[in-house]
């Protein structure tokens, strides 16, 4: 029941159970984001991380960076959940995947709808308790409680928000799980595959038409106008606006110029063509370095 109208913000979520759970039994998977629980030595590395030079050798360990992760059995707390926390945006495909050595059974649970909505982007948590139970979460919009992991590390303060609601809004969430016989990982990427198709129900199982490129470059677009434009110094920003990430513009590489000519030509809100005529006038009359001609590489505050 919503106490107040609007409610104070605040997100939704639907979470499952599992349990027996034993951080030295299952094995956790979230495609592109999380592999093995990422329970891997860690190490704080800057941009652009590389591997430690006293472990480049022959016998290297599995080492990852500062990345969301399960804690591992020499880092755990008896007292204290283990947990991770990302946004659908991090992950392939919005699911789940949990496989049990010792019992020989899986789970894939997944997101059945957009990893956006309307009341933003979907959060995908793994939570191990210290009881011996296991919760996967999804919620919408996704809170990254505390900290959140920003290009490297895992050291910025969260800025996600909840949302308001009315007494009258309706808000659904979409979550299918199966669970099967495995006996080892490589049976739950192959269910995983045999289904990620039609995972959403408005999605074809033919991954060939799932979505055109004109689809695909509408979602460019958007998250353009909506991530990166910034309207006090008028230009497509090479970092997300709404972080404290103080890099707006760099002419190449990743940078604001390159985007410029394909936001111009093929996009569908007009708005969008405007803008990126007025980011190259604001690159044209404000990086250039007048002893030189040249232009300044990047912009940075």
């Amino acid at each position: 029941t919503i106490p107040a109208s609007p409610s104070p913000p605040l997100a939704l979520s639907v979470a499952m159970h599992l349990m027996p759970w034993d951080a030295d039994d299952v094995y956790v998977i979230i495609p592109s984001a999380v592999y093995a629980g990422n329970r891997f030595q860690s190490f704080k590395i800057p941009y652009s991380p590389r591997i430690p030079a006293h472990l480049a050798k022959p016998e290297c360990p599995i080492v990852i960076n500062d990345v969301p992760r399960l804690s591992r059995g020499d880092q755990s707390s008896h007292n204290v959940p283990s947990r991770l926390q990302i946004l659908a945006r991090d992950s392939s495909c919005p699911a789940v995947g949990i496989f049990s050595r010792r019992m020989k059974v899986a789970w894939l649970i997944w997101i059945k709808d957009h990893q956006v909505s309307g009341l933003g982007e979907f959060g995908i948590e793994v939570t191990e308790e210290p009881n011996g139970t296991g919760k996967v979460r999804f919620s919408i919009p996704g809170i990254r409680e505390s900290m959140m992991y920003w290009q490297t590390a895992i050291d910025k303060s969260s800025n996600d928000k909840g949302i308001s609601l009315s007494h009258e809004s309706l808000v659904t969430i979409r979550v299918s799980a199966v669970r099967f016989a495995a006996d080892k990982i490589s049976d739950v990427w192959e269910r995983l595959w045999a289904i990620r198709g039609t995972m959403c129900d408005d999605v074809q199982p033919n991954r060939q038409t799932q979505m055109s490129l004109s689809a695909a470059a509408e979602i460019i677009e958007k998250k353009f106008n909506l991530e990166n434009w910034n309207e006090e110094l008028g230009l497509y920003s090479s970092a997300v606006v709404s972080t404290d990430h103080k890099f707006y513009f760099q002419s190449g590489w990743t940078g604001s110029m390159m985007v410029t000519l394909p936001l111009a030509l093929n996009c569908v809100e007009p708005r969008t063509r405007q803008r990126a005529i007025q980011n190259v006038r604001t690159f044209l009359t404000q990086a250039v370095i007048p002893s030189s001609k040249l232009f300044h590489g990047r912009l940075a505050a």
